[in-house]
């Protein structure tokens, strides 16, 4: 009895200091915008080059999503955090490593559930299919894997900067990186690597898919480590001006 009071008393103190219900509440919006938009893709020719970067739910939502939930499940004061008991950190991890994947599937895996959905309950599958079953025919594993790199990936750049510099500043960071990679991603020379353009080019998906699966990997075992990692990295960015403070 005494053991799981302690342990309902150390999951209140850690989600004291989350928001958890909100990371929660962006995996319910974004399925539901996976489920209502899976069809949804707009070219777009950003810088005024002649190659199109397709901007669709299965690389807009998820990455936006990852980089949200990493943030509201991040602590509220790392330097606090870093006092409680190892449980709390096992915890944190846990938490990180599960919503955010979770985040970064959600496309790829409403994708492949449509697939073996009736027809009736896919929206606007007559305008996409000329007849039953060609959404499963089109479907690959190559695709799926394209899909889900995306998210992966930028949870992992989420992870990695929440976990180094501070929820605002690596939630930041990660938001530009992305807009970045937007906004570059209609030069020829950019759309050949880019990481948005992996589903109209599922050959590259499994490439990009080691990348992803790689790089969630070290930022879950950064993120577990951060408490020895951060300060170091917080008096060498205040020192080289970056930012004043970490949050």
């Amino acid at each position: 009895m005494t053991t799981g009071r302690t342990l309902m008393t150390d999951v209140r103190l850690f989600l004291l200091g989350r928001r958890a219900a909100a990371a929660v509440l962006v995996l319910a919006m974004e399925t539901l915008l996976c489920y209502l938009g899976w069809d949804v893709a707009i070219d777009t020719y950003l810088l005024g080059q002649h190659v199109s970067l397709p901007l669709g739910t299965a690389n807009v939502v998820p990455p936006l999503a990852a980089i949200s939930v990493v943030a509201f499940c991040s602590p509220s004061n790392p330097d606090v955090d870093a006092l409680a008991a190892p449980r709390l950190h096992r915890f944190d991890t846990v938490l990180v490593t599960v919503i955010s994947a979770c985040a970064a599937s959600t496309a790829a895996l409403m994708h492949l559930a449509l697939t073996l959905t009736p027809d009736s309950l896919v929206p606007r599958i007559d305008r996409y299919c000329a007849y039953p079953g060609c959404l499963a025919e089109s479907f690959s594993v190559q695709m799926l894997m394209g899909e889900w790199s995306i998210g992966l990936l930028y949870a992992a750049l989420s992870i990695m900067a929440t976990s180094l510099i501070g929820t605002l500043p690596g939630a930041a960071a990660t938001g530009i990186a992305y807009a970045i990679t937007v906004a570059v991603g209609s030069c020829p020379q950019i759309a050949v690597i880019s990481p948005l353009t992996v589903v109209t080019a599922p050959d590259r998906a499994p490439w990009w898919m080691f990348l992803s699966v790689s790089a969630f990997v070290c930022a879950i075992a950064i993120h577990r480590h951060s408490q020895n990692l951060r300060p170091g990295v917080t008096r060498l960015a205040t020192h080289m001006g970056v930012f004043p403070n970490c949050p």
